[in-house]
């Protein structure tokens, strides 16, 4: 689900109307809720303290080929199943708004697991040694931002108390604390807090 938006090749605009089946897995964030959320610009994923994620997601959206009732009705039962079959709010939605053609959705997951069983899409986050506790090889090789060091796979490894996302999409991303190093395909923001990831291959991004 990777929401109505950034993930187009689930809910595609483009698309029109066919697979309305497989858009039902997204439609809840069409919702409106939480009046005065933040909303952005760009697709972005939010990387929280407490493990959460929060998505960001801004996209076209064309009032003239989908109906907005039809999808909100959707939408209500999708995210009440989800969350009722694991006894706990799993996924909140934080607003939502529609103008000048644009769809603004914020979404929080209550961890990477909750993205991916939502959104089909491979993601980790958590630390470095959570990470190879779960099976993750990390080889791929990173720099550090500021000197431009290449790190051999070891050297990264042996950061397990860093924070690390692995994905594999484009997205901007938001992280509470700075970035220290990142992989090929990834560009950081002069913040050090925010990155662009533009990469076929499997994007590391390593923080405090």
């Amino acid at each position: 689900m990777r929401g109505c938006l950034k993930r187009m090749s689930i809910c595609s605009t483009g698309r029109k109307k066919k697979a309305i089946g497989l858009l039902a897995s997204c439609l809840f964030l069409i919702t409106l809720s939480g009046c005065g959320q933040r909303f952005a610009d760009k697709n972005t994923l939010a990387f929280n303290k407490d493990g959460s994620i929060t998505e960001y997601m801004a996209e076209e959206f064309d009032t003239a080929i989908y109906d907005m009732d039809e999808w909100e009705a959707q939408v209500k039962s999708e995210i009440e199943n989800y969350n009722s079959e694991r006894g706990k709010s799993e996924v909140k939605l934080l607003g939502a708004k529609h103008e000048g053609g644009i769809l603004k959705c914020t979404v929080q997951y209550a961890s990477d697991n909750a993205y991916f069983d939502l959104n089909k899409l491979p993601l980790f986050y958590g630390t470095v040694e959570q990470a190879i506790n779960a099976g993750y090889s990390l080889m791929t090789p990173v720099k550090d931002v500021q000197t431009g060091e290449k790190l051999s796979p070891s050297v990264l490894q042996g950061m397990k108390e860093k924070h690390i996302v692995i994905l594999k999409y484009d997205t901007d991303v938001s992280t509470y604390k700075k970035i220290t190093h990142i992989s090929e395909g990834v560009i950081w923001g002069e913040d050090y807090k925010t990155a662009t990831v533009s990469s076929e291959s499997t994007a590391y991004i390593v923080f405090d």
